[in-house]
């Protein structure tokens, strides 16, 4: 689960696993290192196919590159984009209220290079 810093990430996992699996503020920078949250889907009644499981990462909000200053941010910026790379589905998360800015239209190409 990707995006910019306080587009609603950690919500929605929370939202998707109906607890609180990851700290929500306003504050933007809250989510410092990727959390991870796996779900198991059981198999159908009488298949003998094993489990589907899922891994959920929220990652930490990814600002502009020129914005971002080496030290703790660069670091979440970085775990971010790796986690990006690792993904077999990247979820882009937007702020409707903000249009789709700049910086998501970033992401977007990068998950699509990187996928």
């Amino acid at each position: 689960i990707v995006g910019r810093p306080n587009v609603g990430k950690s919500s929605l996992l929370n939202n998707v696993f109906g607890g609180t699996r990851a700290i929500v503020s306003d504050v933007a920078g809250t989510t410092r290192d990727s959390i991870d949250a796996v779900m198991e889907r059981p198999a159908p009644p009488g298949s003998d196919k094993p489990p589907t499981i899922y891994r959920f990462v929220d990652t930490a909000g990814i600002r502009r590159k020129g914005k971002v200053e080496f030290g703790p941010e660069f670091f979440m910026v970085n775990r971010a984009l790796r986690a990006i790379r690792r993904a077999d589905v990247a979820l882009l998360v937007m702020d409707a209220t903000a249009g789709v800015t700049e910086q998501d239209r970033v992401l977007a190409q990068k998950i699509s290079d990187d996928g």
